[in-house]
């Protein structure tokens, strides 16, 4: 790692592995922000997610534990929170739609998705601005249920099947359902949730194999 970062002025650290958080996502990090300091980098910029903080999600804990080393590691930083990307929502309601008859999905969860190509735009950004610290949340441009989401994504895709409000119990759920992945005070991207899987779904997911 140290050899990695020598002569680097500035990282940008996006490495994050949901099925091994801990030591990708949080020992991954303390590496990268100890090789880091040692070898002088001067910024290091963090992509994070909306609502980790609120939302009891292991997977999230991991990454708010990545932010708390990357905020105290002795290294100038910038930290960018982002909701999910078009991309994975496109995966998710895909996943379901493979299921015979019917969509199963937790419609009532809340989703404010944004396009990778914005996410990457601002941390570029940030990256010529010099250490922010906590930068403004970044979202996509509308929130919505997933439900609604789904609706939109059937048009597109000319998928038939109806899709069923599938219940999922716990604090996990209902922080999703009360929109606490949701950025309402961040700043927002441009491109829409119709307009990307028109226009930009090829180029970022294998064609949807779901039956109709």
């Amino acid at each position: 790692m140290w050899e990695a970062v020598a002569g680097v002025d500035a990282v940008i650290h996006a490495a994050s592995d949901s099925r091994n958080a801990e030591d990708v996502d949080v020992q991954g990090t303390r590496r990268l922000v100890d090789a880091a300091r040692a070898r002088g980098v001067r910024h290091v910029v963090f992509i994070s997610i909306v609502g980790i903080d609120q939302i009891p999600f292991a997977y999230y804990q991991k990454k708010l534990a990545a932010e708390s080393i990357v905020m105290s590691g002795g290294v100038p930083y910038s930290v960018l929170r982002a909701t999910q990307f078009h991309s994975l929502v496109d995966g998710l309601i895909s996943t379901a739609a493979r299921m015979p008859l019917v969509i199963p999905l937790p419609t009532a969860f809340m989703v404010q998705s944004v396009a990778t190509s914005e996410v990457a735009d601002r941390l570029v950004q940030a990256l010529v601005d010099g250490p922010g610290g906590r930068l403004r949340d970044l979202g996509g441009p509308e929130v919505m249920t997933l439900g609604e989401a789904a609706a939109v994504w059937k048009d597109v895709t000319r998928v038939t099947k109806p899709v069923v409000s599938l219940p999922l119990p716990g604090r996990t759920a209902a922080a999703f359902r009360a929109g606490k992945n949701t950025a309402p005070d961040g700043a927002r991207g441009t491109i829409r949730w119709r307009d990307w899987l028109i226009h930009g779904r090829r180029e970022t997911s294998p064609p949807s194999t779901a039956p109709r």
